[in-house]
């Protein structure tokens, strides 16, 4: 997967934290891009809307001082379920992406990155995420995310 330029990300290692950041810092430094996973998982939502997501995003676009854009795509789970292990070509599936405005990180540039004000920030991201698939379902996003702690009732 390295041969793609993906990063991998191992979740449970604090003592690693920094390398998929460095790692990021050297694709922009390349003029590469960089697409992050805010949740860092599958969601956990029963009816597939985004989760809380985690706070990489804000924190690289930050330090970095590089756009974030924020983006959804829906259509993927008829291709491969969410747990699945294989692949299904048939029947055909059309998989839409929208990719929106640039994030607005004014208001949170030139602080202290505190715990605080990248949650508010991830917050804020995460639900632009909703606001984008939920334009692609031609569906309302739920207000409040899941916080990935466990299932939550279908709507």
């Amino acid at each position: 997967m390295r041969f793609t330029g993906q990063i991998p990300v191992e979740r449970e290692a604090s003592s690693q934290l920094g390398q998929p950041l460095q790692a990021a810092k050297l694709l922009m430094e390349r003029n590469q891009g960089v697409i992050v996973y805010p949740e860092g998982t599958l969601t956990k939502d029963p009816d597939l809307w985004p989760m809380q997501g985690k706070s990489g995003a804000i924190r690289m676009a930050l330090e970095q001082n590089i756009p974030l854009y924020p983006a959804a795509h829906w259509g993927t789970q008829h291709w491969m379920g969410r747990y699945a292990k294989t692949i299904r070509f048939f029947p055909r599936t059309t998989i839409d992406a929208v990719v929106g405005e640039p994030f607005d990180l004014s208001s949170y540039r030139g602080k202290p990155l505190t715990k605080q004000l990248l949650q508010d920030a991830t917050a804020k991201l995460m639900h632009e995420i909703a606001a984008l698939l939920g334009s692609l379902r031609g569906e309302t996003p739920p207000p409040a995310l899941h916080d990935g702690s466990g299932p939550r009732e279908a709507r």
